[in-house]
């Protein structure tokens, strides 16, 4: 392939979002008491958390929710969601009044969790297998820019403590941009920034949705970090160049 630029992911492609995040929300549930209300921070993650998370991401994604909002809810969703079925169940009183008066109250708190939650994620370092094996392969042969829709408050910070820095010519973020993937303008917008053409540029990623579909949008070929052996959706029109479950599959195409 006649390329010169890869643009890549940041969030479960490089670094480990699933294991970092789980990891700085479990010290925000334990910093904040919260394991009161649920049966296990196991239980409140997978019932309550992440179901909330996936959707306002993929609202976000697509720009119908603001970040703003993203934050506020992933933090207020879970616990306004467990409070419902608590009241439903009026087995515990006292406990039921103590999270209304969470529930009810200030935004702020909620806000102000976000931060913490934040800052926790800004601490952690981890990164999916052969991430920088593979950075150090195509920054050898490539331009390497990072797409990511990410915050900015928390996304250089992860790149800064991993050591992916040296491996990144550019980083471009949605939160900076105004336009999230898979709008084709951002795709449009790195490529300018860069100085290629589509022909010149592969896109790679672990979300179907923003990464794949994206650069299906914008005209550029993509290969998908299938990291979890996922079915691959049938969608008209958008089809990777290639298929990988692990990083280090991609220097074999690249």
């Amino acid at each position: 392939m006649n390329k010169k630029l890869v643009l890549i992911d940041l969030d479960d492609t490089l670094w480990d979002t699933w294991s970092n995040n789980k990891k700085s929300l479990y010290e925000l549930y334990t910093a904040l008491n919260w394991g009161r209300y649920f049966r296990s921070f196991e239980d409140y993650f997978e019932t309550y958390y992440y179901p909330v998370n996936h959707s306002l991401w993929e609202q976000y994604n697509e720009q119908s929710v603001s970040k703003a909002e993203l934050s506020y809810q992933r933090m207020y969703r879970p616990l306004a969601n467990r409070y419902a079925e608590l009241k439903a169940e009026a087995e515990n009183s006292e406990l039921i009044a103590t999270l209304s008066q969470l529930i009810g109250g200030e935004r702020q708190y909620w806000v102000t969790a976000d931060e913490r939650f934040m800052a926790f994620i800004r601490e952690k370092t981890g990164l999916c297998t052969g991430a920088l094996e593979l950075m150090d392969y195509l920054k050898s042969k490539y331009r390497v820019c990072i797409l990511s829709n990410g915050f900015g408050e928390v996304q250089y910070a992860k790149v800064q403590h991993s050591g992916l820095g040296p491996y990144i010519d550019e980083m471009i973020l949605s939160d900076e941009v105004g336009y999230n993937k898979p709008n084709p303008l951002i795709f449009a917008y790195a490529l300018e920034r860069m100085g290629c053409t589509l022909e010149e540029s592969i896109m790679i990623g672990d979300s179907w949705g923003s990464d794949i579909r994206g650069a299906a949008r914008a005209g550029i070929d993509s290969i998908w970090y299938n990291r979890y052996s996922l079915e691959r959706p049938v969608e008209l029109g958008v089809e990777p160049r290639y298929e990988v479950q692990s990083l280090l599959e991609i220097r074999q195409y690249l």
